[in-house]
C-alpha cells in the first residue's frame, strides 16, 4: 500500500472520528434516548409524518391511517427529495419505531455532509487533514 493511500485513509478516519466527536458532544447524545426524535420544531412534524408513511406503507406518498375522512395525499405537495425517503427506507427494514429511524436519519446526514465535503476538498487537492477539519 502506498504512503499517500494510507495517509488518505488515516485522514478519513480522522474525519469520521471527528465527526462522531463533536455530534456526541454537540446533540449530547450520551442523554439522549434513540426513540424520542431530537425536535418537533419546524417541519420536523411533516417529516415525521413522512417518515411514518414510509415505515407503515412502504412509501411516502399516500397514507391511509391519517387525513379522515379520505386519505394523507403528499403528491400536491412539491417534494423533489426521493433519495432521502430511500434511506428512511432502508433503515426501516431494521426498525420500525419512527423516533429511532428519524434519528438515525438525522445523525447520518451529518456524517454524510461530512464525507461528502471531504471529497470535494480532496477533488480541489487541499491537503488530507484540511479537508478532514
Amino acid at each position: 500500500m502506498k504512503n499517500n493511500t494510507r495517509k488518505e485513509i488515516a485522514a478519513f478516519a480522522v474525519l469520521i472520528l471527528l465527526c462522531l466527536a463533536v455530534m456526541f458532544w454537540a446533540l449530547d447524545l450520551r442523554n439522549a434516548l434513540l426513540k424520542v426524535p431530537f425536535g418537533y420544531a419546524g417541519d420536523a412534524k411533516a417529516i415525521i409524518s413522512m417518515m411514518k408513511g414510509v415505515i407503515d406503507n412502504g412509501w411516502f406518498l399516500q397514507n391511509p391511517f391519517v387525513g379522515a375522512p379520505g386519505t394523507l395525499d403528499w403528491r400536491d405537495y412539491p417534494i423533489a427529495d426521493n433519495f432521502s425517503f430511500l434511506v428512511v427506507w432502508m433503515i426501516s427494514l431494521f426498525t420500525s419505531k419512527f423516533g429511532v429511524v428519524f434519528n438515525l436519519f438525522l445523525l447520518l446526514n451529518y456524517i454524510l455532509t461530512a464525507v461528502t465535503a471531504w471529497f470535494v476538498f480532496r477533488h480541489f487537492r487541499l491537503n488530507y487533514y484540511v479537508s478532514a477539519c
